[in-house]
């Protein structure tokens, strides 16, 4: 059965590692280390995988397009949702409030907030999302989770 920990106790923790494992010294090093170590764990369910909307927007104002980074609908992307990060060909589409169409959209537009699909693992929100592009290695876009 399982055994769960209420939020905000304290818990001590007991980390093993075999003498002749790879990750020792990076382990050991980061564990000395002033740092706090951050834990988490899986829901129930994130060992799925599902399609999950994210609203985003793009890196840049309207004013300032010429320093916009042009994303394409089905580019490859690393998305980072809360802890978890994985790559990703999201669609995009646009956001209308009270629509039950929304249109699909080549590219993102500066200054407009727009909606991401993609499949992935199924992650609890609310948890913030960060986009970015893989060559140049920039950050592209920043939003939340919708649905999962």
């Amino acid at each position: 059965p399982e055994k769960l920990i209420q939020a905000g106790a304290f818990v001590e923790l007991e980390v093993v590692v075999p003498q002749n494992s790879c990750v020792r010294s990076s382990l050991l090093h980061m564990l000395s280390s002033k740092a706090p170590v951050v834990l988490c764990s899986l829901h129930r369910m994130e060992n799925r995988r599902t399609v999950m909307q994210l609203g985003l927007d793009l890196l840049c104002t309207a004013d300032d397009t010429q320093s916009s980074p042009v994303v394409r609908s089905k580019d490859t992307l690393r998305v980072q949702v809360g802890f978890v990060r994985f790559d990703a060909r999201p669609i995009f589409s646009e956001d209308a409030a009270g629509s039950d169409k929304f249109k699909f959209e080549r590219f993102l537009h500066p200054g407009r907030h727009t909606v991401a699909s993609v499949f992935g693992p199924a992650l609890m929100g609310p948890a913030p999302v960060l986009m970015f592009m893989l060559s140049p290695a920039s950050l592209a876009l920043t939003g939340a989770l919708r649905s999962a």
